[in-house]
């Protein structure tokens, strides 16, 4: 394996014997100066298809929250019987991380929809709930029970990019179609989507 980028110390963007791009993780991988070879067994764990944008996420987010997130993702993958872009471990584990520093500084944000999402998404709520159990289990930090919304909304979003199915801009339409749908059920009212400049703000 080649490694052609190093993102930090134990992190690297790598290609394979087929030329296939990867991140990988493997401790001391990203100490010396690329390209170079490297034995496949220091790599612990390798991803494949990952946006440019969301590798540079990696020196902010603790090692231990990417795991964390990557095992939330597996069981999600399980209980719904599908298979996620591995972009969501990335992004859910940011949000995650972002959670527990709200959470340390006692800064609470409500969603409003809890109820709906809830009721709606019953598996993607049950997932979002056990993503609690395993942040308090694993690093002993109690989030709101909110959170357990706002974990199951990445999930849902994720399950909208189906590849072929929907390119970005109608992927973006179906997801502030079902938002305003649970706006117009919670607050019993209906919004004018002709009107374009208060619909989008």
């Amino acid at each position: 394996m080649k490694v052609v980028k190093c993102i930090n110390n134990n992190v690297a963007i790598c290609l394979d014997d087929d030329n296939n791009e990867l991140v990988a993780f493997g401790k001391g991988i990203g100490l010396k100066k690329p390209p170079f070879e490297i034995d496949e067994a220091v790599i612990q764990k390798t991803y494949y298809g990952i946006d440019e944008n969301y590798v540079h996420m990696i020196n902010e987010i603790p090692e231990e929250i990417l795991l964390l997130s990557e095992e939330i993702i597996k069981y999600a993958e399980y209980e719904l019987d599908y298979i996620f872009s591995p972009n969501i471990i990335f992004t859910l584990a940011d949000h995650i991380n972002f959670a527990i520093v709200r959470c340390k500084e006692k800064l609470n944000i409500t969603l409003p929809i809890v109820q709906d999402i809830k009721f709606l998404y019953e598996k993607e709520y049950a997932i979002g709930t056990y993503a609690l159990f395993l942040i308090e289990k694993k690093l002993n930090i109690k989030l709101p029970l909110e959170e357990a919304s706002f974990i199951s909304l990445h999930i849902i979003n994720a399950e909208a990019r189906k590849a072929g199915e929907i390119d970005g801009y109608a992927e973006n339409k179906v997801i502030i179609n079902k938002i305003t749908k649970l706006i117009e059920n919670k607050f019993n009212i209906s919004i004018n989507k002709d009107d374009s400049i208060k619909y989008l703000v």
